[in-house]
């Protein structure tokens, strides 16, 4: 049954835009400053390119990783923006040092910012295994980092009686959204379906969850770019060349399949 929003107190209000200054952010400089001790520490190689690598000590944080060489530090900071994953050298001309080495990387897609590092052991087995527990503690770094950037909140289907902009609401719930360099801004994300006649579907992005004012739309159509990025537990995505991150796996593959279902609408005419 739809929901009657006459005479709602508020519900005739013109929605008012927002300005991203004003809405709740966070800063995602990488040179913040490192919590807590080590989770980790441990010598890896660093590969400067396809033929050249180093011995580094790496420290991992609650919130970051420490690179340490020859008496010198760098320090990088995690954002929700990050991911790591497995990876190997394809190129039969890539030297055999490298080629023995278990790679992994960890990238800082937003500034196109990737690092790569090697383990190696005298055991295939007991590099693939220290590789995997890295890959394994970074990933749960970052997911850490992510979820403490959202309230609290449960994604809704339902319109609320306040805004009656959200009377054709198909779901609803709090994104972080790369707005810059250095910041991500909580959103209230809403997917609502196409209009009789109209061949886009419309994703609002609120202050917050009351959605009386409104900070960015992106419209949707069958071209629309959607996918996910490729990193172990990544709750990253992007649409068309927006990148945001979910507060979870499922709740990324849940706005991702509803942009799907939406697109197949849009193709359907339906």
């Amino acid at each position: 049954q739809d929901l009657d929003f006459d005479g709602l107190g508020g519900a005739a209000v013109p929605i008012q835009p927002a300005r991203f200054s004003d809405l709740l952010a966070y800063s995602t400089d990488m040179g913040q400053s490192l919590r807590g001790k080590p989770l980790r520490a441990g010598d890896v190689w660093f590969l400067r390119s396809d033929s050249a690598a180093e011995k580094v000590q790496v420290a991992l944080y609650v919130n970051g990783l420490a690179i340490a060489h020859n008496g010198k530090e760098v320090r990088a900071c995690f954002s929700p923006f990050t991911l790591v994953r497995n990876c190997k050298f394809q190129d039969s001309a890539t030297c055999s040092q490298l080629m023995s080495l278990k790679i992994f990387k960890i990238f800082f897609f937003v500034k196109n910012l990737c690092y790569f590092f090697g383990v190696s052991a005298d055991d295939e087995g007991l590099a693939e295994k220290e590789r995997q527990q890295w890959v394994a503690d970074v990933a749960r770094a970052v997911h850490l980092v992510t979820q403490s950037l959202f309230p609290p909140f449960s994604i809704s289907c339902e319109p609320i009686c306040a805004a009656a902009v959200t009377a054709r609401r198909l779901m609803a719930g709090y994104v972080l959204y790369h707005s810059g360099d250095d910041v991500a801004t909580i959103l209230y994300g809403e997917l609502s379906p196409h209009t009789r006649g109209s061949d886009l579907a419309r994703l609002a992005f609120y202050e917050n969850e009351q959605c009386q004012r409104l900070a960015m739309e992106i419209w949707l159509s069958v071209a629309s770019n959607c996918f996910e990025k490729v990193g172990v537990s990544c709750t990253c995505f992007c649409i068309n060349g927006h990148d945001f991150s979910a507060r979870t796996m499922a709740e990324r593959k849940l706005w991702l399949r509803a942009i799907s279902n939406m697109k197949v609408k849009l193709q359907n005419a339906a």
